[in-house]
């Protein structure tokens, strides 16, 4: 059974804005505490649907390389992500709609593992308490943003 996960918050900043900042996969440094480097695979494309990335968080030892694809951008209204680790069966996306104090970004997350399997991967990725971690997440996106 496939796990969803959700939040949301409102940046004071306009759509396009926001929508650029995420859409450069390179900035998640700055507001993912748990992703340290994003290394774009230069073959693969040039930031376009079908681009893949090295995330690079800690690992038990060293480094941890977690690939992604993006697998869907569409300017001001939504940007996705697989995970192509393990079966690559966790999407991870934001959706954009501007409103009259900014933009609300929503973040989410559908994954086909299951609850038993989002404990067993023990992976930061999973789903599994995903929408408190992504509440922290876009708490400190719309803070870097806003400085």
């Amino acid at each position: 059974m496939a796990q969803k996960s959700e939040a949301s918050i409102v940046i004071n900043k306009p759509i396009l804005e926001v929508w650029g900042f995420l859409a450069d996969f390179n900035n998640m440094i700055y507001f993912w505490d748990k992703i340290k480097a994003v290394e774009m695979i230069p073959e693969t494309g040039g930031g376009e649907v079908g681009t893949k990335y090295d995330l690079i968080v800690p690992g038990i030892i060293g480094k941890k390389k977690i690939p992604i694809e993006v697998t869907q951008k569409l300017a001001t209204i939504n940007l996705e992500f697989k995970d192509k680790s393990n079966s690559g069966s966790i999407l991870t996306g934001y959706r954009f709609t501007e409103n009259e104090n900014g933009t609300t970004v929503v973040m989410y997350r559908e994954s086909g593992y299951g609850a038993l399997g989002s404990i067993v991967t023990l992976d930061f990725i999973s789903s599994r308490g995903a929408g408190i971690e992504f509440k922290k997440i876009l708490e400190k996106l719309k803070e870097f943003m806003e400085k």
